[in-house]
C-alpha cells in the first residue's frame, strides 16, 4: 500500500483540510492500483470517518499512544479502539 500523509507538522495535532486530502488522494489512485492508505493526523473517530471514503484504509496511531502516555490502560484502549471500528462501520 502507499501511505499518504494527510498534514504537515507534528503527528496528531492540528487540523486536517478534508478537501485537499481528498484531491492527493484521487490524484494518487489515479496513478497507482496500490491501495491508499491515510495517515498521519489523523486524531479522532470523526477524523476516521470523514476521510475514510477517500482512500482504502485509514490509518490511526498517535491517538493510541497519547493515551497510553495519559494513562490509560488496556481497557481504556479496548473503548478507544471500538470508538474508532464504530466510526468506520
Amino acid at each position: 500500500f502507499i501511505y499518504l500523509i494527510t498534514r504537515t507538522g507534528v503527528t496528531g495535532g492540528g487540523v486536517l483540510d478534508t478537501d485537499a486530502i481528498a484531491a492527493r488522494a484521487a490524484a494518487l489512485k489515479s496513478c497507482t492500483s496500490l491501495p491508499v492508505c491515510l495517515g498521519f493526523g489523523i486524531s479522532t473517530p470523526d477524523d476516521a470517518r470523514r476521510l475514510a471514503p477517500l482512500a482504502d484504509g485509514v490509518v490511526v496511531g498517535s491517538a493510541f499512544v497519547r493515551r497510553v502516555a495519559d494513562g490509560a490502560g488496556p481497557r481504556d484502549i479496548a473503548r478507544l479502539t471500538a470508538e474508532f471500528r464504530r466510526a468506520l462501520d
